[in-house]
């Protein structure tokens, strides 16, 4: 406890002297970020709370970003549904039993911060249900294999051995071969892959002594719509001393500036190819327009799943050479 408390203690005091940064996330996604009337607050609460116990995201589909869930089956594999059904019915039955009072008090309370946040059906937020609710499907198993051997005998336990063992295999075979195949390729996006391999790139293949010119963002602001993302890899690929950061609160200017229309020195430029059609809605993306540099010859572009598909690219990588010419229109 003493060597935890000491690891803890930079952070406790980084966090007594800035107390907004507990909050500052919270104040973002919460229900009530919106000021919404009393009863229409207690109505989003209680709808977030009863969607963390449908069939839909416990079993069937789960979280629908893809950071969190692959989209193949719920949070829980689908054979535990008449388990876990089972060990909650068998725990209200024994509820005088503590450990039945525990383990419905866990279920019963898993969702409740999540239900506080603006999202539905949020994996990372309510992942503290998943033990309770597989412990709840161990004692509807236990209590299940208690009843057949009753009832049956031992040979047809066996048998619901093997069928449950059988199921298992099938269900996490078909999750995990998903997992390292297709999942890689369609959760590209959703994991900001283009953007990633777009600044790794930019910053290997830059020159020595040259300069990667960033269009149209502030280095320390927005890259699209992906200022956070951006400023992370940023970060991470330019290799920036944490001196550097603590002087500039970005990267080193003398490697990677705005790009303001004038090239003064050879290099990259790592443009943003698109934009949305309207602020509003996030769902409709359209060709970025502007000037490139007339030097500019481009390098590769970047698209959602690796491959263009007939999709706009995301992220470009331009060679660019010092020049005093006028900026060519986009292509």
């Amino acid at each position: 406890c003493i060597s935890f408390g000491a690891f803890l203690l930079p952070m406790a005091l980084f966090c007594l002297a800035n107390p907004e940064t507990l909050t500052n996330r919270f104040s973002q996604i919460c229900v009530w970020s919106d000021h919404p009337p009393f009863f229409e607050l207690l109505g989003r609460i209680a709808v977030r709370y009863a969607g963390y116990f449908s069939p839909d995201f416990l079993f069937l589909s789960g979280d629908s970003i893809q950071r969190h869930h692959t989209g193949i089956g719920g949070e829980l594999f689908l054979f535990l549904a008449p388990f876990a059904v089972l060990g909650i019915g068998l725990a209200l039955f024994k509820f005088k039993n503590p450990w039945n009072r525990l383990l419905l008090a866990g279920i019963i309370a898993y969702p409740v911060a999540a239900s506080l946040t603006s999202d539905f059906h949020h994996a990372t937020r309510s992942v503290n249900g998943a033990p309770f609710l597989c412990i709840a499907a161990l004692l509807g198993y236990g209590a299940a294999c208690r009843f057949v051997l009753a009832k049956k005998g031992k040979e047809a336990l066996l048998a619901m051995h093997a069928l449950v063992a059988i199921v298992a295999i099938l269900q996490a075979f078909v999750y995990f071969n998903d997992y390292f195949t297709d999942y890689k390729i369609r959760s590209q996006l959703a994991f900001e892959s283009p953007l990633s391999e777009a600044l790794s790139d930019a910053y290997s293949l830059l020159p020595k002594g040259g300069t990667l010119y960033i269009e149209g963002e502030s280095l320390a602001g927005t890259a699209c719509a992906n200022g956070a993302f951006y400023h992370v890899y940023a970060l991470l690929f330019s290799h920036t001393p944490p001196s550097v950061y603590a002087k500039f609160k970005s990267v080193n200017p003398a490697k990677a500036r705005r790009y303001d229309g004038h090239i003064d020195k050879a290099g990259l430029l790592f443009r943003c190819e698109i934009q949305l059609l309207n602020q509003n809605d996030l769902s409709v993306w359209i060709p970025r327009k502007g000037p490139l540099p007339a030097s500019a010859v481009l390098v590769k572009s970047y698209y959602a799943n690796g491959a263009a598909n007939g999709e706009l690219p995301y992220y470009s990588l331009y060679k660019v050479s010092a020049e005093a010419e006028s900026p060519v229109p986009a292509k």
